[in-house]
């Protein structure tokens, strides 16, 4: 098995923007990006522009672009690989079907309205990186699957964060599984990416990492599981009745390791002086 790190010589990570010709002029746009240092716009597509830069030169790019109210489809930091490969026949067919196994697996909950304030608020999350190493859109809690009408596991106490939408484990070894929609944050990538070929990913790697923040009412299931949606929702509602509190003067029980004494959830995470200035895009993967 290969060391992490060791096919990264085929990538480079680029800033990419795409944006739609029909809003755009070519000769303005090439003059804008050039003057906020991308290093090539692309004419190549029929629709878009592609816009390519260095990692550093994004926000100066995204700002500029943002301020002309073009309209950017895309705006990214991504790893492109040096050299492509065209498939075809079965091995093409062979591909397709993966990947609409992993589309059709999972499903977003369209019962759960956010207010816009709960958008405010995981924007404002968003930009307190160094607060979270994993943000989970979709996660079971299989730790009170396998202890009805216990306590909540001292390692899965989770605390208010931002709003009432979102919380936060601040230990490892929750057993959270289900790993369709998360965000991974920058800090964490290259550790993240080690325990991967350690391990299986929701049965043990995302357990390793402390720092996992909860969307609840999560917004993603997956469809092809040994229990229903409906099932999903109960666990998730359990977590929160057994599991989730503001702060120390939470009263919610609390299993205290083999002894299973009550205690008094903690704190969750220190926000500390983490800035709330512009999201900076080197560290938050999506």
């Amino acid at each position: 098995m290969a060391n992490s790190g060791s096919v990264s010589f085929m990538f480079k990570r680029m800033a990419l923007f795409l944006i739609s010709r029909e809003v755009c002029d070519e000769e303005a746009l090439m003059e804008l990006a050039l003057e906020h240092g991308a290093d090539d716009v692309g004419t190549e597509e029929a629709e878009i522009f592609v816009v390519e830069a260095q990692p550093g030169a994004f926000m100066a790019l995204k700002d500029a672009l943002d301020q002309q109210g073009w309209d950017v489809l895309d705006a990214s930091i991504r790893y492109i690989p040096d050299n492509t490969v065209e498939v075809a026949g079965a091995d093409a067919d062979k591909i397709q079907a993966i990947v609409d196994a992993i589309e059709d697996d999972a499903r977003s909950d369209f019962t759960v309205v956010f207010s816009d304030a709960d958008y405010e608020d995981f924007a404002t999350l968003l930009k307190q990186p160094g607060t979270w190493n994993f943000i989970r859109l979709g996660w079971r809690p299989y730790a009170l699957e396998t202890s009805i009408g216990e306590g909540c596991p001292r390692q899965c106490r989770c605390t208010e964060v931002v709003g009432a939408r979102t919380c936060a484990v601040e230990s490892s070894g929750c057993d959270l599984r289900s790993s369709d929609a998360y965000l991974v944050g920058r800090s964490a990538y290259n550790s993240y990416i080690h325990r991967l070929q350690l391990g299986v990913v929701d049965f043990d790697v995302l357990q390793s990492f402390d720092k996992m923040v909860l969307v609840n009412p999560m917004v993603s299931y997956q469809e092809k599981l040994d229990i229903t949606m409906d099932s999903q929702r109960d666990l998730q509602a359990a977590f929160r009745h057994k599991c989730v509190g503001s702060g120390p003067a939470s009263t919610l029980p609390v299993l205290d390791g083999a002894k299973a004494q009550l205690a008094p959830a903690p704190r969750g995470l220190e926000r500390g002086s983490t800035s709330l200035d512009a999201l900076d895009a080197d560290d938050i993967l999506f």
